[in-house]
This record gives C-alpha cells, sequence and structure tokens, in this order.
C-alpha cells in the first residue's frame, strides 16, 4: 500500500498520541502475532507495534514483514515503535444507500427520562444560624 507525503505527515500527526497496542516479544512473528495486527488494523486503521529490542536491520526487516503480510503501509518507525496504517473496507449497505446498523430494541423503562426539576437553592442564610459567622464574637 502506498501513501504520498502529505498523507503520511498527516498520520504521523494522528499516530503521535497514540500508544503501542501490539507488542511483538521476543519469539519474533508468528501466525498469532500477525492475526492480532492484521485484526487491529480493520478495527483502528492507524496503530502503533511495538517491536523487540534486536538490531537496527532486523527491526526494518521485521517491519517491512509485518506491512507486506498484513497488506498495510509503514507509516514510520521510531527505535522499536512501528506505525502502520491500513485502510478500512469499506461498510456493507443496503439497497437504500443507507449504511447497515445492529438494531437494538429498547422497552419503554430503558429510556432515559429526563431528571424532574427541581427548586433553586435558597444561599442566604439566617443571623441567628448556629454556623454563621455573625452571630459569633470576636474578642
Amino acid at each position: 500500500m502506498l501513501i504520498d507525503s502529505k498523507e503520511r505527515r498527516h498520520l504521523r500527526a494522528k499516530a503521535h498520541a497514540l500508544k503501542p497496542v501490539v507488542i511483538v516479544g521476543e519469539a519474533g512473528l508468528h501466525d498469532a502475532v500477525l492475526a492480532e495486527i492484521a485484526g487491529t488494523l480493520t478495527h483502528h486503521e492507524l496503530i502503533k507495534v511495538r517491536l523487540p529490542a534486536i538490531g537496527r536491520s532486523q527491526r526494518d526487516t521485521l517491519c517491512r514483514q509485518i506491512a507486506d503480510l498484513t497488506q498495510a503501509a509503514l507509516v514510520q518507525t521510531v527505535g522499536r515503535i512501528a506505525v502502520l496504517y491500513k485502510r478500512r473496507p469499506p461498510q456493507a449497505k443496503t439497497p437504500k444507500g443507507k449504511i447497515q446498523k445492529a438494531k437494538t430494541q429498547t422497552t419503554n423503562s430503558q429510556r432515559l427520562k429526563p431528571a424532574p426539576k427541581r427548586a433553586p437553592l435558597s444561599r442566604k442564610r439566617s443571623a441567628t444560624s448556629k454556623h454563621s459567622s455573625r452571630s459569633r464574637s470576636r474578642n
């Protein structure tokens, strides 16, 4: 997947606030790790992956391998962190052209009701109040 420099810059800016969601362990890249990366990419589009503490050339090879196997674009690598991007597949549309959503039924008891309005509280204090500062005498 190829992305142009403007899109790459935009994706790097969006990825700045992200935390790594997949961590590749010392055992390396397995089918389970690849499946997790692929699933996370389809759900989030843009993810960070933490790589193991191996040499720089091995990390670069591992990043390219992950990007190729998941059909994602390698946006950037900084140290042991790789940023991957994969566009979501388009959602299935109904014949009417609307996006299909899961329908849930709610009963009348489940619907939220507005809170009853209350009268505002009075802020006045009486001079004879036990905690009033005016009723205390200062010496």
